[in-house]
């Protein structure tokens, strides 16, 4: 790849190809068989000309978009998020993710944004997501009631299942301009869909870039399987688990040195549990930022139970060149940090954590990329899911479903009607 670099020195020996490659051919015919479409999807995505229809309509309907309510939960909003707070300009809409039911969220947006100007985008892989639909019916409420059920019905975009669904059903009823999920494209890893790259476009940036930075990941993992040697991303998954299984490191601590990166680890934790833990299995993800975390985990990090694989997201050039310069009172650490920038102390920060585990031997590995910016944004959604899936497969679990999850949402059901029949209160 022309971007990313993966660094898994510190892991130790790497696997033998023998041992993965019963893994990797399971995959393989499976990614053929169309068995998940987010390996896929980078090539084959209709998402270009989905979006052109949409923004002609858009502009149509509605005119300026000063508000992007964006509905949604888990796999329906981090990633999303993820890729506006990472990149998004400082002239972008005003976006708010609602991914919780707290009803003091959603009125405090409703206090602050522009029924006139705020578009809302509904998204629920199944149509019937419970969260999502409530909230969409307060805010519907919010905008009908300001601006009529006409004009309000003009300021929505929705994002579901092609067929099914209370929402597919809704789209159809009030002619909702509506992407389509795939069926065998599981929410957590979607982000490279309209879910994701929908926010993306109001956001003011440039869609193709994410996708061709996930096919490089695709093509480079598919030109080392030609190469007959064990993929990054196998190789990756592969001393993951094998700590997991022989040396107990149940847990996988994935730390960006970068603010805007914060909640790309959120993503990374959904897609991680969601995909690993089942049947008694799975290494539970932990979300971490440097340099902040090192002041609050990298002490358990170090000294505390070594069951854990800390992860690394290196920057290496940020957008902005920050100087250190201080003429004030001289002496002790204002001395020490002056003369240097920000981004030099990022990186002295980031290395000294490195050795601080290497010195105790605690695994750690890095994803370094040259700049964040679409491309390497989109390589490292790719890269993981790769990973995560490929983790899946050498676990012997299905990587792609979470029964844990759908029985949740039948309880709740369940509890829903009880309450509806005061059987409980």
């Amino acid at each position: 790849m022309s971007h990313l670099q993966v660094d898994l020195h510190a892991l130790g020996t790497p696997v033998s190809r023998d041992s993965v490659s019963s893994a990797l051919e399971h995959f393989i015919s499976d990614m053929k068989a169309g068995k998940s479409g987010f390996y896929a999807l980078p090539k084959q995505n209709s998402f270009p000309s989905e979006i052109l229809e949409r923004k002609a309509v858009l502009a149509s309907r509605m005119g300026r978009v000063e508000t992007f309510i964006h509905l949604g939960i888990g796999g329906s909003s981090l990633g999303a998020e993820a890729i506006v707070r990472a990149l998004a300009p400082t002239n972008a809409p005003a976006f708010y993710f609602l991914d919780n039911i707290d009803p003091d969220a959603l009125c405090d947006v409703m206090t602050v944004a522009d029924p006139a100007t705020t578009l809302i985008y509904v998204v629920s892989k199944s149509g019937n997501t419970l969260e999502t639909i409530a909230q969409f019916e307060v805010l519907y409420a919010w905008l009908e009631k300001k601006l009529g059920a006409i004009e309000a019905q003009k300021r929505l975009v929705f994002c579901t299942d092609p067929k099914r669904g209370s929402l597919r059903d809704l789209a159809k009823q009030w002619s909702i301009p509506t992407f389509e999920i795939p069926p065998n494209l599981g929410g957590r890893y979607s982000v490279l869909s309209a879910v994701g790259l929908f926010p993306a476009m109001v956001a003011g940036l440039d869609y193709h870039p994410f996708l061709t930075g996930a096919q490089e990941v695709v093509s480079h993992f598919e030109d080392q399987v030609n190469a007959k040697v064990v993929p990054d991303a196998l190789e990756l998954a592969a001393r993951l688990v094998q700590f997991y299984k022989k040396d107990g490191r149940n847990i996988t601590v994935l730390m960006p040195y970068s603010q805007k990166l914060k909640t790309f680890s959120a993503w990374f934790v959904q897609l991680w549990a969601e995909g690993l833990g089942k049947n008694g299995l799975g290494i539970t993800p932990v979300a971490a930022t440097g340099p902040t975390d090192q002041h609050s985990l990298l002490q358990i990090l170090r000294d505390g139970p070594n069951d854990k694989t800390v992860g690394f997201i290196e920057v290496l050039g940020f957008q902005n060149l920050t100087e250190l310069k201080w003429t004030g009172v001289t002496g002790g650490t204002f001395d020490l940090v002056s003369g240097i920038t920000l981004n030099q102390l990022m990186d002295a920060e980031l290395n000294a954590t490195r050795q601080v585990l290497s010195n105790q031997s605690r695994p750690h590995f890095s994803l370094c990329i040259p700049k964040l910016n679409p491309t390497t944004l989109g390589q490292l959604f790719q890269f993981l899911a790769l990973t995560t899936a490929l983790a899946g497969y050498l676990l012997e679990i299905d990587p792609f479903d979470q029964p844990g999850v759908e029985e949740g949402k039948v309880l709740a059901i369940d509890r829903i009607n009880a309450c509806k029949k005061n059987a409980i209160v």
